[in-house]
């Protein structure tokens, strides 16, 4: 149980007085091994819904059988106190903010209460936790079907997703994983910490990839895992698609999603905003040098790319336009 006490600091000592009683309701093992993680100051965690959240003990509640714990719990931003079960008290093993699925095997306070060091963070052993393998298809099969067997076979559960080349895309935080090109939403949504940005920069465009961590059901088509981790990366890049020679005729170019204006494409020169130059292409890099006319005078340079850019994930070719700075132009070629 968690009730949500709103108290300010002036109204609530942080009373860490009296003795708890073991809880009557759960088990006392637990209990007893959870009252010994209240200790003010201690960042825990704690199980609500299923879900593992982070706190900082203030001390034991007013009537002392339970922990009063600060945590921004499903509020995003401001912070509250809340009466904590003592058996509902976990070590601190790295849940984040958003909280996260309490996955069996992970570090309970019976067995891993020998801790009361604040910021002590306990070992994550998944020896007893079976984990599950799927694809971004199978995840839109079943979820889309039959929500109740989607719920049994993801949620709160450790997963493995390999996807297929080109379907997959990146944004801020976070790797959509695409089982229908066709479709705007991702079918799985891989969030991930501060500490793992390096893999996910790390992955190419349209690559495929295998990635793992702790899954929740995120509506009729879609799971979202936390503590993302990128296994492996493998199959067919997209962004290594380097044409010998780029689609000759006339491309479109967007800034910002706004229409700009046109390139026309010759074998060695090109037009843009009314005036012709030339141009080299490198087949092996995919880079454009701008030898005379328009973007020559401006400074610009030009890149082949094929990736995810666009919705559902499709690798979608076209020509990157950039003075080096902030200037980023988008022109895409014929249908």
């Amino acid at each position: 149980m968690i009730a949500a006490l709103f108290a300010s600091s002036a109204a609530n000592p942080g009373y860490a007085g009296a003795p708890a009683a073991v809880n009557a309701a759960g088990d006392g093992q637990e209990a007893a091994a959870g009252e010994e993680l209240c200790v003010a100051g201690q960042k825990v965690e704690f199980v609500h819904l299923n879900r593992r959240w982070p706190g900082v003990v203030k001390g034991h509640s007013y009537g002392g059988d339970q922990c009063l714990v600060t945590s921004n719990m499903n509020t995003g931003s401001f912070m509250q106190d809340l009466e904590i079960d003592f058996a509902d008290l976990r070590v601190f093993n790295g849940a984040p903010e958003r909280g996260m699925p309490d996955v069996p095997g992970r570090a309970s306070p019976a067995s891993n209460a020998v801790s009361t060091t604040p910021g002590t963070r306990a070992t994550d052993s998944r020896s007893n936790t079976s984990m599950v393998t799927t694809t971004p298809e199978e995840v839109l099969r079943i979820a889309s079907r039959d929500h109740d067997l989607a719920v049994a076979r993801y949620d709160g559960k450790f997963v493995r997703v390999t996807s297929l080349p080109g379907r997959i895309g990146i944004s801020g935080n976070s790797m959509r994983l695409y089982a229908d090109p066709s479709r705007y939403t991702a079918s799985v949504l891989c969030l991930f910490e501060p500490e793992r940005m390096s893999e996910l920069r790390s992955v190419p465009d349209g690559a495929a990839v295998t990635v793992e961590g702790d899954a929740n059901i995120a509506g009729a088509e879609r799971i979202n895992i936390q503590n993302c981790h990128v296994v492996a990366i493998g199959g067919q890049s997209a962004k290594a698609a380097i044409p010998s020679q780029p689609p000759m005729g006339k491309y479109i170019c967007m800034q910002s999603g706004q229409g700009i204006g046109d390139l026309v494409l010759s074998r060695s020169s090109y037009t843009a905003s009314g005036k012709t130059g030339f141009y080299s292409y490198s087949a092996g890099t995919g880079k454009f040098v701008f030898t005379s006319g328009n973007y020559a005078q401006w400074g610009w340079s030009g890149v082949w790319k094929t990736d995810s850019q666009s919705p559902g994930g499709v690798p979608e070719p076209r020509i990157d336009i950039t003075d080096g700075g902030k200037l980023n132009i988008h022109c895409y070629p014929p249908k």
